[in-house]
């Protein structure tokens, strides 16, 4: 049904006016959106299509990509790969060279310490021939402390000038097969081949011998490991040699027994003779106590030489107890004590031995999970009674004590009951 137009007022015919506006714009919104969907569709579609496009090419060119990489890799393994050579360097003794530093460390014995050295030798070079040559009471001339292999050296004893190492102070290679080369070693053998090496023995700015080596046929990885090991064996030898000299300078002045706090068998001997030529100008006696450990030989045998010696020291500490202030106590020998008695008779020698055996017969000492304890054997004598000087004083206890140990230990023996 239409409303007439007359029956409309001004203000609801705007309102009409503007809500067929409104209708107008959104239906051509709605076809205008309808249209561009259609056309967005058609956009997509066509996008997809291209992207489909490029991702069959992109794979494509990477499937040939792939073959491509495949195919050279095929031919790559089919080569073989250059391997570079191994240097191959001598096997290095390892517990030949550990026992040569222990003796260097705890200041073994020289002959000790210089066998384990000419092991380390050995076996580190086992193809060579080496010798060691070192001063034998003068600086004129070296003689030969070791060698070993094949080649024995023609000369026992040559001059520190004979040697180039020596003058330069440091390791020197000869080469036989380079004559040019030569070293200026006049002590050296001549051979076809090989190198010799030549390294002096020093330490603390001396020089104490010189140490020679030749080795056929040596590879250059072989020539520096050798002058490697050379030199710092050399240099441990030398630092080693210069410490044992030291020691003996040291004993020389020195008065003590360095394991037992002791005087020494020099300082004894000293003393004894001093002591002698005052008793002869004042008449007075001397006594003399010699004194055994019997468990030393014990001890030595089953545990090492580390707990006998720890035997020792502990009866050297306990000894200046039980004797007088102007006695004078030693270590005469390695397994003996002495005891020097200025003005003591037979009487009073004897008095003390006994009471010195049952002191130590009643001592035992814990060291370690051992308990170190000994009795004793005791010799003793007196100037003048039984001796006319030093050697026959000490010769005379010496078989007293002798007597004590094979007739029982645990005893005091004097000149006067083997006399008798």
């Amino acid at each position: 049904m239409a409303i007439p137009e007359s029956s409309l007022t001004d203000s609801l015919k705007l309102i009409l006016l503007g809500s067929w506006g409104t209708l107008v714009s959104l239906f051509t919104l709605l076809l205008v959106s309808l249209s561009y969907k259609h056309k967005l569709e058609e956009t997509l579609a066509q996008k997809e299509l291209e992207l489909e496009q490029e991702r069959l090419k992109f794979t494509s060119n990477a499937t040939e990509a792939e073959t491509s990489i495949l195919e050279q890799k095929k031919e790559t393994e089919s080569i073989p790969e250059e391997v570079p050579a191994k240097t191959v360097e001598p096997v290095f003794p390892v517990e030949p060279w550990n026992a040569f530093l222990r003796k260097i460390l705890k200041n073994r014995p020289f002959e000790e310490t210089i066998t384990s050295y000419q092991q380390f030798l050995q076996e580190m070079f086992p193809d060579s021939s080496g010798v060691l040559y070192m001063y034998n009471g003068n600086e004129s001339e070296m003689g030969i402390i070791f060698n070993y292999g094949e080649i024995l050296p023609t000369e026992n004893i040559i001059r520190p000038s004979a040697c180039a190492s020596f003058t330069q102070g440091d390791l020197i290679i000869h080469d036989f097969a380079n004559p040019e080369n030569s070293c200026g070693c006049t002590h050296l053998e001549n051979h076809s081949n090989g190198v010799s090496f030549c390294v002096p023995i020093e330490g603390l700015d001396e020089h104490f011998g010189l140490l020679s080596v030749y080795v056929p046929n040596p590879t250059a990885e072989e020539v520096n490991f050798l002058k490697l090991y050379l030199k710092l064996s050399s240099s441990l030898l030398g630092l080693f040699s210069a410490n044992q000299h030291l020691n003996i300078l040291f004993e020389k002045h020195n008065i003590r027994d360095m394991s037992t706090g002791l005087f020494n068998a020099r300082h004894m001997e000293e003393s004894l003779n001093r002591e002698i030529a005052s008793a002869r100008r004042h008449k007075q006696p001397i006594g003399i106590i010699m004194i055994y450990p019997d468990s030393f030989e014990f001890f030595q045998g089953t545990y090492g030489q580390k707990v006998s010696d720890q035997l020792l020291w502990e009866i050297g500490q306990r000894l200046p107890r039980y004797i007088r202030t102007e006695d004078i106590p030693c270590r005469y020998k390695d397994d003996l004590f002495c005891i020097i008695l200025p003005g003591a008779d037979f009487s009073i020698t004897k008095e003390r031995a006994e009471k010195i055996r049952k002191e130590i017969d009643g001592l035992e000492i814990v060291y370690g999970d051992l308990i170190l304890k000994s009795t004793l054997s005791i010799g003793v004598s007196v100037f003048p009674q039984f001796a006319h000087d030093a050697n026959e004083l000490l010769d005379n206890a010496f078989i007293a004590l002798q007597e004590a140990f094979h007739n029982g230990k645990n005893q005091v023996i004097t000149s006067a009951d083997i006399r008798s």
